[in-house]
């Protein structure tokens, strides 16, 4: 009766992460795949994108979130891995469906801490490329911003068919932006569990770094049978029940141990330091050091490298300020693309390597700002929504010999109806027809024109990138200047 009475005891920890850990999972999902960007304050307590907008600009904000996740990591363990990162209830998720046992792992050392030197050290240089490739938090997004947003689109439409929601157009790269980094991830679960989290996550060795030697740690204590039943449970593989030994650098408190221990060895709370011999971890820790050390030089280097290095134009969300500022702070999560309404970003691909536009299905919506609200990141900065429709992303560029209104004498108009700033408007060109005219000063480069143009291959007004991201001309201020009063626009026309 004892016993069971400790067993029940033992897996109340287990119960509640696990009840945890199921609330964020749900509501991550939620804000990649459904686009409700009410949840993306959500994303502020996420580690990955606090240190890149740490390093991008010392936010405040962003400095007191690293500081208490990594104070609550130096407390009480690594349980932000178990109950808070997306990616890591993810793997645990996949972990069940294998059904496979744990074993006692090899402790990558070296090779977690250059990677991670290599990251942070490239983060300190201006180059987001390591977060983006291994930062828990973006690569969950993708996954579930190209595999979970079309199922649960298509299942909202077969509830609700009266209230149906718009499918963003899949593309293969965005697929495989999702795909890919899903299928390794499976394979590395199937190959040895959470050895994602324990040698090659960035974050996760940072925090392991502060749960080594923290307050509370877990611990095998005389009582110990060697039963094994502990190891079969661990994701992480630091479990050695034969040296009573367990790695809280390497556990992501998951608690399956104490819920499985038949004798109540696994202990919980502040422990003696182990005993081992000095010269052993004096060499631990040197070689630790050193594999650090020279990861943060590759990354420095080669973060400066990629900085001086000319950045690829493209159009980017409004905020990102320029190419060179936006790909250092970037991390392609695809919340900003989840939450799109106009259906035009796109993540990071073989072309560009951060999230930037396209109006080949849609364009820049004006009543909207969402992506400069939802950024975790800081690669785009706040802005009101009057400031933002005055910022000019891009800038259009009209092909005459293109235009049906010029070359057919066809009365379309399609691009001026559409711009919102009175940029594009149709004037007549002194032989019974009307033809687009271009006012670059008012020009914000939202693709209103470009994506209704009904020229084809190529269209007849298309925005091309713009080097600095700069405030256009106020409309009612250049009309009011520029046009009689009685030719000028109705106060707000151009305003939609």
């Amino acid at each position: 009766m004892e016993k069971g009475k400790r067993m029940k005891k033992s897996k109340g920890p287990q119960t509640v992460r696990r009840l945890a850990a199921a609330g964020v999972f749900l509501l991550s999902l939620a804000a990649f795949g459904t686009g409700i960007s009410a949840l993306s304050g959500l994303f502020a307590f996420q580690a990955g994108p606090a240190f890149a907008r740490v390093f991008a600009s010392f936010a405040w904000p962003a400095f007191f979130i690293v500081a208490l996740i990594l104070g609550t990591a130096f407390l009480f363990g690594r349980f932000y891995c178990a109950a808070l990162c997306p990616l890591g209830i993810l793997q645990d998720i996949l972990g069940s469906l294998f059904r496979r046992k744990g074993r006692t792992g090899e402790n990558y050392r070296r090779l977690r801490y250059t990677i991670a030197g290599v990251t942070f050290g490239l983060l300190a240089a201006g180059g987001a490329i390591g977060f983006r490739l291994l930062d828990p938090y973006t690569e969950f997004g993708a996954i579930a911003a190209a595999l979970f947003s079309p199922a649960w689109i298509e299942i909202h439409n077969l509830l609700f068919p009266g209230n149906p929601l718009t499918a963003r157009t899949a593309t293969l790269l965005s697929f495989l932006t999702g795909a890919v980094p899903f299928l390794i991830l499976a394979g590395l679960v199937f190959w040895k569990k959470r050895i994602y989290c324990t040698a090659i996550c960035p974050v996760g060795t940072v925090l392991g770094l502060c749960a080594a030697r923290g307050v509370l740690r877990l611990s095998l204590s005389d009582k110990c049978v060697r039963c094994g039943r502990c190891v079969g449970v661990c994701p992480s593989g630091c479990i050695r029940p034969a040296d009573r030994f367990l790695d809280n650098e390497r556990c992501v408190r998951c608690m399956n141990c104490m819920a499985v221990c038949p004798v109540g060895a696994i202990t919980y709370g502040r422990i003696r330091k182990a005993a081992e011999k000095t010269d052993e971890s004096r060499r631990r820790f040197l070689t630790g050091s050193a594999a650090a050390a020279a990861g943060i030089g590759i990354g420095v280097a080669g973060g400066l490298l990629l900085k001086s290095a000319e950045a690829e134009e493209a159009i980017y969300p409004p905020g990102a300020g320029s190419a060179a500022r936006f790909a250092a702070r970037c991390t392609s999560c695809q919340l900003c693309v989840a939450n799109c309404r106009g259906n035009v970003l796109r993540p990071a691909g073989l072309r560009y390597d951060a999230v930037h536009l396209e109006f080949d299905r849609g364009m820049c919506e004006f009543t909207c700002k969402r992506c400069t609200e939802v950024c975790p990141t800081g690669a785009l900065q706040e802005m009101t929504l009057k400031q933002k429709q005055r910022r000019r992303i891009g800038l259009a560029r009209f092909a005459p010999y293109l235009c049906v209104a010029v070359v057919d004498g066809t009365d379309c108009g399609a691009c001026a109806e559409h711009c919102p700033t009175g940029a594009l408007r149709m004037v007549e060109d002194g032989q019974g027809h009307r033809t687009p005219e271009l006012t670059e000063d008012l020009c914000i480069g939202c693709g209103s024109c470009e994506h209704p143009c009904p020229v084809r291959p190529v269209r007849a007004i298309r925005v091309f990138p713009v080097s600095i991201q700069v405030e256009a001309a106020d409309p009612e201020e250049f009309f009011r200047r520029n046009a009689p009063r009685e030719e000028s626009p109705a106060d707000g026309e151009w305003l939609i």
